[in-house]
């Protein structure tokens, strides 16, 4: 799976980009229960949203879509994390075993018209709902020498909340042996 090196509404790892309720694929001024579109839903593949709930598809194009529950399992379990500083602000680094790095900004979430948790922790969508069930991927520097992420299984039903977007793709289908790959896919690194 390649990553992006940014979040949906930014040009680099140190910007905060737009904030995203789970299958809307427009920002909002407030982020709540009552202003929240409930998408429709596929139950087959790795994936409940269907594409065009999908923001990473409808903003980037080409292969760029939003991860799954089981690739952000996939990139906490297999790489080393460790919380630090991108440019002046704070965030998750992802260092897998090749030595390549990925910078997830602590870009916290948006609820009503406020950002909440930024620079502390960070709430990433993921495609995964089962329901009223979502899986989320957190970082938080509370504790600095326990850095941890985990997918978090969300029983307070919070889709409506506005949370950050790390787009993935396929380059090719996925084959057997070691790839490295890096560059820039549909205008975007």
């Amino acid at each position: 799976i390649m990553w992006a090196t940014y979040n949906i509404g930014a040009s680099a790892p140190n910007e905060y980009g737009e904030y995203y309720a789970y299958g809307e694929i427009e920002t909002k001024e407030r982020y709540s229960f009552d202003n929240y579109q409930e998408p429709e839903y596929n139950c087959y593949g790795t994936s409940d949203m269907l594409p065009e709930y999908d923001v990473a598809r409808n903003k980037w194009g080409g292969k760029w879509r939003i991860p799954s529950t089981d690739e952000f399992s996939e990139l906490t379990s297999y790489c080393r994390s460790s919380w630090g500083m991108c440019n002046g602000e704070y965030g998750c680094y992802y260092t897998g075993p090749n030595g390549n790095s990925l910078f997830f900004l602590a870009t916290g979430y948006r609820y009503e018209d406020v950002n909440r948790m930024e620079g502390t922790s960070a709430t990433y969508q993921t495609t995964t709902n089962n329901y009223s069930i979502k899986y989320e991927v957190r970082f938080n520097q509370d504790y600095p020498n326990f850095t941890s992420s985990y997918l978090d299984i969300d029983i307070a039903n919070t889709k409506y909340l506005g949370k950050s977007v790390r787009p993935v793709m396929y380059l090719s289908e996925p084959k057997a042996g070691k790839q490295v790959v890096s560059g820039t896919q549909d205008g975007y690194d």
